[in-house]
């Protein structure tokens, strides 16, 4: 499994994206050849090889005058599906995003395409709107967003007691720890469903930032 940064419209690499897309929207994909090469040159475009062939794709497109994105599309070819892959490409892209100084991502998804949905809640994205005819008459989305920079959104809104395990109360402990599941998806939903002591909880949640974001938080 090899993650490549497409950065060049190369016309070969271009054709297997789109048939990558045809084949995943059945003939009703969301890009073309012009698409494509504008979203490598202007966007970004990452893709999973496996034995030298691309099974992955996802695209990103840059929000104008602001340090977002939005992901254009993410298809995975039908054989290599439930393996990993979409998994791995959102969790890859966005370290390099986050290293580019990216603060967020949003995107659009059918109501009806309810593994998208599932797999954008479990890396964190949050369902925002409903866009009513948003490609047509009864062709509607969900607006998803996601903080890339979560510990900043995090201290925000938990308090100073949350993390000084004495003075922990159930109250914003249990405010907080919801907040930060929706914001990084699932790391931490076994501290919560392991543990019954709000203290304790709270202990864990200081040790899990402590050791995932020790370099953040120049500690």
């Amino acid at each position: 499994m090899k993650l490549v940064h497409i950065k060049n419209p190369n016309f070969e690499v271009m054709k297997k994206i789109v048939e990558i897309e045809q084949e995943a929207f059945e003939g009703a994909g969301n890009v073309d050849l012009w698409i494509v090469k504008a979203l490598i040159r202007y966007g970004m475009v990452f893709v999973i090889e496996e034995d030298n062939k691309i099974v992955c794709i996802v695209e990103y497109m840059q929000i104008f005058n602001k340090k977002s994105l939005f992901l254009y599309g993410i298809s995975t070819l039908k054989k290599y599906r439930h393996k990993g892959y979409a998994n791995y490409i959102l969790n890859e892209t966005e370290k390099i995003l986050k290293d580019l100084d990216y603060k967020e991502i949003e995107l659009t998804v059918a109501p009806e395409n309810e593994i998208a949905i599932n797999l954008y809640k479990k890396h964190g994205y949050i369902q925002e709107k409903f866009l009513k005819d948003e490609y047509g008459e009864g062709i509607h989305r969900y607006m998803m967003r996601k903080k890339l920079w979560w510990i900043e959104i995090f201290l925000e809104i938990t308090t100073n007691k949350l993390l000084n395990e004495t003075a922990a109360t159930s109250y914003n402990v249990e405010q907080a720890f919801w907040s930060l599941r929706n914001i990084i998806g699932c790391q931490v939903v076994d501290i919560y469903q392991k543990e019954q002591s709000y203290r304790c909880i709270s202990r864990k949640i200081k040790l899990f930032l402590l050791q995932k974001f020790r370099k953040l938080l120049d500690i």
